[in-house]
Parts: C-alpha cells; sequence; structure tokens
C-alpha cells in the first residue's frame, strides 16, 4: 500500500484480487484514508486488495493501476454520488466484475453514513437476468471498516454468502469474523 497515513512506503502490495470501493456521497479523505488505515491492520501478502474508484470510462479502465491501494488526495466528485446498489452493480458487472484482477462477484460502498460511524455496504453482485420479483436481486450487508474485507473475502471465494447466518439489520464488527483471513 503506498502513501497512505502511517504506512511504510516499502510495504508489499497484496496480491489478492481487487474489491472496488464506490463512493454514493462525498466522503471525507480522512474517512478515505481511514478505511484503508484499518483494512491494513489484518492484511498479509495473499489478502484483496482495495481500490477507490473514481472513474470508469474506457480510457480510465485501460490506464488502470493495479499496484497501489492509496485514496485520491484530495476531494474528488464521485461519479457514483446519488446512486442506488443496483445501479452499481449493473455497472460493477458490465465493466468490473472479472476484470483488471478484479472481484467476479463482490464491492464496498461507501455512503452518507460512512463519515459518521465507519462502516461500508458489502454488497454481493448479481446478474439482473437473474433476479425474480421476490427479491430485489442482490445481497448487502454492513459492517465496520475492519471485518469489511473479512466478509468480502468469504463471498468471493464462495465459502458462504453475504447473509448466511447473519441479520442484515445488524452492523458486523472485527469481534464476529476470524481476522486472519
Amino acid at each position: 500500500m503506498a502513501s497512505s497515513p502511517d504506512t511504510d512506503e516499502n510495504e508489499v502490495e497484496p496480491q489478492g484480487c481487487i474489491i472496488p470501493v464506490f463512493c454514493t456521497a462525498n466522503i471525507p479523505t480522512k474517512t478515505l484514508d481511514l478505511l484503508l488505515i484499518r483494512d491494513a491492520e489484518y492484511r498479509d501478502v495473499y489478502s484483496y486488495r482495495l481500490r477507490y474508484i473514481t472513474d470508469y470510462s474506457d480510457k480510465a479502465l485501460a490506464a488502470f493501476d493495479n499496484q497501489h491501494s492509496k485514496p485520491p488526495t484530495e476531494s474528488f466528485s464521485s461519479p457514483f454520488v446519488g446512486m442506488g446498489h443496483l445501479q452499481i452493480n449493473e455497472i460493477f458487472l458490465k465493466k468490473f466484475s472479472g476484470q483488471h484482477e478484479f472481484s467476479s462477484c463482490v464491492f464496498f460502498v461507501l455512503d452518507s453514513l460512512s463519515a459518521e460511524d465507519e462502516t461500508l455496504v458489502v454488497v454481493a453482485a448479481r446478474d439482473p437476468a437473474e433476479m425474480t420479483e421476490e427479491d430485489d436481486g442482490i445481497e448487502t450487508l454492513r459492517t465496520d471498516f475492519y471485518a469489511a474485507r473479512q466478509v468480502a473475502t468469504l463471498v468471493d471465494i464462495g465459502q458462504e454468502f453475504l447473509l448466511e447466518n447473519r441479520d442484515y439489520m445488524r452492523i458486523y464488527e472485527r469481534c464476529d469474523f476470524p481476522m486472519d483471513l
């Protein structure tokens, strides 16, 4: 991880797949930094990597830097502000799923609560063609910054479904998961 507060510039970047982070609200850079700091506390060389998505144009994706986890150094206007999980799910499936080392089925959303309570939404992506009238198609779970990658890892490797044995109305914290994944 490069250029994040309280990290070593020579630290080895994890080699796991990339979990994209989408901002649906204006998030202070302090909060963006904090997510990377909290995530790094339980990270190793095989861990998944987080990437803030600030542009999803074909040109930006062609120049995608998959070597550095760092937040924008100044405020930015997220192209996802005001979007819902289903809208981002469609963009994720079209532009990110399985591309450029990205996870094929999970992403994070920082929303208006993220800066207040250090939480984010883990989203398990799903093809809209598989959705029925009985469900909204995607599963979401709010976690604290510490536990997010652990939850995403279990979902991405197929170990668990996102809501398997979990209450979607609860915020999950690091004490709820083994933190050595």
